[in-house]
């Protein structure tokens, strides 16, 4: 449905439109106006009114003299001894001397002679012309009358027959002549009549036709008009819709709805301009977590270097103590210095694991900043293998992939890392797949094991500190993984592989990208 808001780009396009469909019909209609007006003022004018009249009355004046003509010709035409009934008549050669040649405009058909009574006596006709049927009132006409008349006069079938009452008394004979005019003379008899009318029937209506046809012209004007009417809509929609997308998607990023979506479509400008708009809000989503997880991660240091503090401090009077307490003992009940063997040991052990933890902690809390260098993750990823000498790998490396701005050492214990959680999730007896790839403007690593997987619960939280799918794991390793990661200007994420197990993806910028933003 179409909505038109005041001062807007639609309403702006559908004006604009309207305007150049109506503006040159103004001077369009005037102009047809004009024209029709003046050519019917030089069509329709008392000399082409006297032109056609006289043709008229010249048409009909040439007929009535080939009439004439044809009643001269019967009255002078010579009659054969016309005692012998129809069919045994004059001979060839004398029935083609009584039969007129053509002549005078006339092409004669047949001549017949009749008895008072209408019975035929004898005929001669040329070609397969029909003969004429003397009807009793026909029949009439011709005993009444003493000269040559017309029987039959029909231009559409283009027979015309005369007759005559000849003799007297018992002799009197009625002759019959049939004739046709040429065609060239009829039809343009009637069109010459049929022009005189028409131009007769114009001129009776000296203002409604060019009104008909200037208002003929304005109904095809509106259908045009509204023809373009519908495709502006069409086309304002079509260029605003995008634009209106847009401002939404604008008003909801301003909200705070950085996963909003403009829907993409076409090569044009504004199909460009709506990618262009996801991938920036792409990227502000990115940014937003990514300042939110450093925030995070900051807190979580701060937390991390005053745990390690604190735990670190009375570990060495610990262990000293204890040691002191063994070593003081004489000896003398073997029962109690077993057990106070024992508890040296298992207090000892738990001093190392709280060691270790106090490590993990420092190391979370004082992570270095990257010092890249160009390495080759392929052969990165050779040498992070070796170390695991039983462990089985498959190894889909691209070829001629490009070296990438990386801290060798980060990204060693990165891959380290990985490896070890997908060992101690799937056991060393099976596979890991590693993959590299170029994709568009960034290289891809992916790490595969085929364990349990990730429970899904946990999976949007695996990268936070102290998360671990293991009762006895920290939580540290891969929250370290994504700060070193993401420090290089890359992303972590974990995806759903066909099959069994967990797939970890790493996705870092192309040496060009990196060298932009500083090494």
């Amino acid at each position: 449905m179409f909505r038109l808001k005041p001062y807007s780009i639609r309403t702006r396009l559908i004006l604009l439109m309207l305007a150049i469909g109506v503006l040159p019909l103004l001077p369009m209609a005037w102009l047809v106006n004009s024209l029709v007006e003046q050519s019917y003022r030089v069509g329709i004018n008392p000399r082409i009114e006297q032109v056609l009249e006289h043709s008229v009355a010249f048409s009909r004046q040439l007929y009535q003299v080939r009439k004439q003509q044809l009643l001269a010709t019967i009255k002078n035409l010579p009659l054969p001894e016309a005692s012998a009934p129809a069919g045994n008549g004059p001979s060839e050669h004398t029935v083609q001397a009584i039969l007129p040649a053509d002549g005078s405009g006339w092409r004669y058909l047949e001549l017949a002679i009749y008895d008072d009574g209408g019975r035929l006596l004898w005929r001669q006709a040329r070609g397969d012309s029909p003969p004429f049927r003397l009807s009793p009132f026909a029949l009439k006409r011709v005993l009444k009358n003493s000269g040559p008349l017309f029987l039959k006069a029909d231009r559409t079938s283009n027979r015309f027959v005369a007759a005559q009452l000849r003799g007297s008394g018992t002799s009197r004979r009625i002759v019959l002549l049939a004739a046709a005019l040429p065609e060239s003379f009829l039809r343009a008899s009637d069109q010459t009549l049929q022009a005189y009318q028409m131009y007769r029937a114009l001129a009776l209506r000296p203002h409604s036709i060019p009104k008909s046809i200037v208002y003929a012209f304005l109904a095809f004007s509106l259908v045009i008009l509204g023809m373009a009417l519908t495709i502006a809509l069409w086309l304002s929609n079509r260029l605003t819709r995008p634009l209106d997308h847009l401002v939404e998607a604008t008003h909801q990023l301003g909200e705070g709805n950085l996963d909003y979506r403009v829907p993409e479509g076409g090569n044009d400008e504004l199909g460009q301009l709506s990618r262009l708009f996801n991938r920036m809000a792409a990227q502000l989503k990115a940014s937003r977590e990514r300042s939110i997880y450093l925030e995070k991660m900051a807190a979580w240091r701060e937390i991390a270097r005053r745990l390690a503090h604190e735990i670190k401090n009375p570990l060495t009077p610990i262990q000293l103590m204890v040691q002191e307490m063994v070593d003081r003992y004489p000896g003398s009940d073997t029962g109690y210095q077993n057990l106070l063997d024992e508890c040296a040991r298992i207090i000892l052990e738990e001093l190392e694991n709280l060691r270790r933890l106090v490590r993990e902690f420092s190391e979370f809390a004082r992570l270095p900043a990257p010092q890249r260098q160009l390495t080759d993750l392929n052969a990165l990823v050779r040498e992070v293998c070796r170390l695991f000498p039983e462990q089985a790998f498959a190894l889909n490396l691209a070829p001629s992939l490009p070296s990438l701005w990386l801290d060798p050492t980060q990204f060693h214990r990165v891959l380290v890392n990985l490896i070890q959680n997908a060992r101690q999730a799937a056991g060393a007896d099976q596979p890991i797949s590693i993959t590299t790839l170029r994709d568009d403007r960034q290289v891809v690593l992916k790490l595969r094991d085929y364990g349990p997987g990730i429970p899904p619960e946990i999976k949007e939280k695996i990268f936070q500190p102290y998360v671990s799918t293991r009762p006895e794991g920290m939580g540290l390793g891969l929250a370290i993984c994504r700060t070193i990661v993401e420090e290089h200007g890359g992303r972590i994420g974990v995806e759903d592989p066909d099959g069994p197990g967990a797939c970890f993806c790493i996705q870092l910028p192309l040496p060009a990208e990196q060298e932009t933003g500083g090494a």
